[in-house]
């Protein structure tokens, strides 16, 4: 195993620990993942391979919050490395844990890694139909931020099916609502730039 956290994890799961040291133990899990994201390096895989393994076997809802977030940075890297298959395993995981905990904010998020990683692998209708799902989601616990970003990832995959006047308007919507409601700066020129 390439990290000390994901020892301890497993030790822990090994002894099916429900105790504090679980929390600690995710909570370094959660802080080195950070960190390697944001190194970026292709000498993590291992270590991201690892701690989807060992997170998918913590079983219920103890520390969702924190599993849901080292899924998702699990996720984030494969999808970046191109794991495809990895990152929607990861997402699927992520699905199942935040259906169990009934966060739709978690769904989205789950949705929309689905999505860009089936428009990436040229599965553009089912990265639609999760675009789809999670703008409904979006709206329905009015995160606007994920609407946007659902708006921006929709596009784009209209722009991967040929479908550009369809994935004007998308872009059109996400660079209107992003100036409205002064979201992130980085979404603004995201939108145009796939516009344009």
């Amino acid at each position: 195993m390439g990290s000390g956290h994901i020892a301890l994890l497993e030790s822990l799961l090994k002894d099916c620990s429900t105790t504090p040291e679980l929390k600690g133990a995710l909570t370094r899990l959660l802080v080195e993942g950070k960190e390697r994201l944001q190194r970026g390096s292709s000498s993590s895989l291992d270590f991201f391979s690892d701690a989807l393994l060992l997170l998918t076997k913590l079983k219920g809802t103890l520390y969702a919050e924190s599993r849901l977030e080292c899924l998702f940075d699990c996720g984030s890297y494969f999808y970046h490395d191109a794991k495809h298959e990895k990152a929607l395993d990861a997402a699927i995981q992520i699905n199942l844990l935040a259906t169990q905990v009934n966060s739709q904010l978690w769904r989205r998020k789950a949705l929309t890694l689905q999505g860009v990683t089936y428009a990436d692998m040229g599965s553009v209708g089912d990265a639609l139909i999760c675009h789809y799902s999670a703008l409904e989601l979006a709206r329905q616990i009015g995160d606007i931020e994920g609407e946007c970003r659902e708006l921006i990832n929709t596009g784009v995959a209209l722009n991967y099916a040929g479908l550009y006047r369809e994935a004007i308007r998308c872009f059109k919507a996400a660079a209107d609502m992003a100036e409205f409601h002064r979201l992130k700066p980085e979404l603004i020129p995201t939108a145009y730039i796939n516009l344009a």
